[in-house]
């Protein structure tokens, strides 16, 4: 989301700006200044010069004379660093851009023409924001792939997950990386990101279900861990069939992880038609008593997408997997990405909240997520 920089309480502090990375993103206007190293003055120096007072020598060793340091005693040089010391405070300050993925739709719902960033208004807490960064649709992605591989998998859903992945991939922007995860008994990363459509195929041809579900410890590992993503355009789409079942991680630490990061989730569903009947309803619970073990899957799916701005999709009898994913890869070939300066913040991280609107068009929906944590 943005960088988090220490500074001493002898140190000016200022705001920086991050620009835009490769030729489709731009940043906007000049960047700001850097914020100064370090804080701490250097103690007075005390250089000894040595002098011979000759007449070619005379008026050069004299300036010397005039601005050097002045030489101290040892116990004098003690005092003065004593009383030079400086104490550093747990400041900090946040000096970065807040990125968000947005999606415009009409009043009808469908794909707005292409829009500019003076098209925009960025509001935090209510307050307007600059934009200072802007990348227009069918911009390259760094997408992890996160599949759930565990054993109630094998009934034919892990092989319609296979099939639509192909789509997936071969239909996204030849400069789109991916990576894949996995989460059964264990977690797994088993690509790390590339553009290389064989080898993203040949990782999703080796998938095999088997064991339990740690569906949130797959998500865990997905947003935390993007060592190689060379785009600021990050998502993850999650292809699972059922309800976390071992995870040591919690939802409440997926929905803070979700509320500090930029990644932008896509959760879809692939439900048996036994399993709709019983998650597909607007209950949270779908067995009591009301814990966290009985959390019907389909809501924590939906409510995992409105901390992302996103919906979830499910497949239905009518609506395979494959289509389901083409529908992801339309919106996400239609979404923007804007950059913003928050307000500088020296308190400790709180939750604000964010609202993105377009002047001209009061009919027209927005999706981008609802705040960020920071």
């Amino acid at each position: 989301m943005g960088r988090v920089i220490p500074i001493p309480t002898s140190c000016a502090v200022t705001s920086s700006r991050q620009g835009g990375v490769g030729s489709g993103p731009r940043p906007l206007g000049p960047p700001g200044p850097s914020t100064p190293p370090g804080g701490a003055k250097r103690l007075p120096r005390s250089p000894y010069f040595q002098t011979r007072a000759i007449a070619t020598g005379l008026l050069p060793a004299l300036l010397i004379s005039l601005f050097a340091d002045p030489v101290f005693p040892q116990s004098e040089r003690a005092e003065n660093q004593r009383s030079l010391s400086f104490v550093h405070a747990d400041f900090r300050v946040v000096v970065d851009t807040v990125l968000l993925n947005v999606g415009v739709h009409s009043s009808e719902d469908a794909i707005g023409p292409e829009l500019s960033p003076s098209d925009f208004v960025v509001y935090e807490d209510g307050i307007p924001r600059r934009i200072t960064y802007f990348a227009p649709t069918n911009t390259p992605l760094s997408v992890v792939l996160l599949v759930d591989c565990s054993k109630s998998m094998a009934v034919g859903a892990l092989q319609e997950a296979k099939k639509a992945g192909l789509q997936f991939v071969r239909q996204s922007h030849p400069d789109t990386q991916f990576s894949m995860v996995t989460f059964s008994d264990t977690v797994a990363r088993t690509l790390n990101f590339t553009t290389d459509r064989t080898a993203i195929e040949a990782a999703l041809n080796r998938l095999e279900a088997q064991g339990g579900t740690r569906l949130y410890d797959g998500i865990r590992e997905a947003v935390e861990h993007w060592d190689g993503a060379q785009n600021r355009a990050r998502v993850i789409v999650l292809l699972t069939d059922g309800r976390d079942e071992i995870s040591k991680t919690g939802l409440s630490e997926i929905e803070a992880l979700l509320q500090k990061s930029e990644v932008t989730l896509f959760p879809c569903g692939v439900y048996s038609p036994a399993y709709r009947r019983l998650f597909m309803n607007d209950l949270k619970y779908y067995i009591k008593p009301e814990v966290e073990k009985n959390l019907n899957p389909v809501w924590v799916l939906r409510h995992l997408a409105e901390l992302c701005g996103t919906q979830a999709l499910f497949t239905e009898p009518d609506r395979p997997l494959d289509q389901a994913l083409t529908e992801i890869i339309s919106e996400l070939q239609h979404r923007y990405l804007l950059g913003f300066e928050p307000a500088a913040s020296l308190a400790d991280a709180r939750y604000r909240s964010i609202e993105v609107k377009l002047k001209n068009d009061d009919s027209a929906r927005i999706e981008t997520r609802p705040g960020y944590v920071r």
